[in-house]
């Protein structure tokens, strides 16, 4: 099993150190990185089992190499590693690769996640799921740039709950942009932790 993960800029973190036991469980404030410790076993996972994000084969290449490709993850700054331990060996192994290729990552489903989605032609009241999570969002962040007052609304709830709350705007042509209202200023929906996301 792994006993250490340990991560040097990387997301939020500069250096933190876990060693995960049988059941681990990550508690923290919204935007804190609980969610950056998995995402960051996954990336491992990718580089060195040799796999795409679609499962699909390909030669590993070194993590620096990585971060152009992955537009599913906010690496800063630009020189980043991480590293795991398993067992007593902190050497790349079988091992270490069965490991990671046992890892299966399943996301929480979260509110906006690109920050940028089409600009749709309809407003139901009740956002259909059929039609998958895509759509979903799509949907709710047209309703959202339609709707000024629920868009309010929901911003102060947000910020009650998180410290963060939303701003979404249509922009030319037939586009809507997600951005997260925080004490630092405005940022891009997607870098917002999943807690404050999903509530959206």
């Amino acid at each position: 099993m792994i006993t250490n993960i340990t991560l040097e800029n990387f997301k939020c973190f500069r250096h933190v150190s876990i060693n995960p036991k049988l059941l681990t469980v990550l508690i923290g404030p919204n935007g804190t990185g609980k969610s950056s410790v998995l995402q960051a076993l996954l990336l491992l996972k990718y580089l060195e089992v040799g796999k795409d994000r679609f499962g699909q084969e390909r030669e590993p290449k070194l993590i620096s190499n990585y971060i152009n490709e992955s537009p599913n993850f906010i690496l800063q700054p630009p020189e980043f590693g991480i590293d795991i331990k398993i067992g007593d060996s902190s050497e790349l192994s079988a091992a270490r690769r069965a490991v990671l290729g046992l890892l299966a990552y399943v996301p929480a489903a979260r509110g906006l996640v690109s920050g940028v989605y089409d600009l749709g032609d309809d407003l139901p009241q009740q956002i259909p799921t059929q039609q998958g999570l895509d759509f979903q969002e799509e949907q709710l962040a047209t309703n959202l740039a339609y709707n000024v007052d629920s868009q309010e609304e929901l911003s102060d709830m947000l910020k009650r709950v998180t410290g963060t709350g939303i701003r979404v705007l249509p922009t030319p042509p037939r586009k809507v942009v997600a951005r997260s209202i925080t004490p630092e200023g405005w940022v891009n929906i997607a870098a917002e932790g999943f807690g404050a996301n999903a509530l959206i």
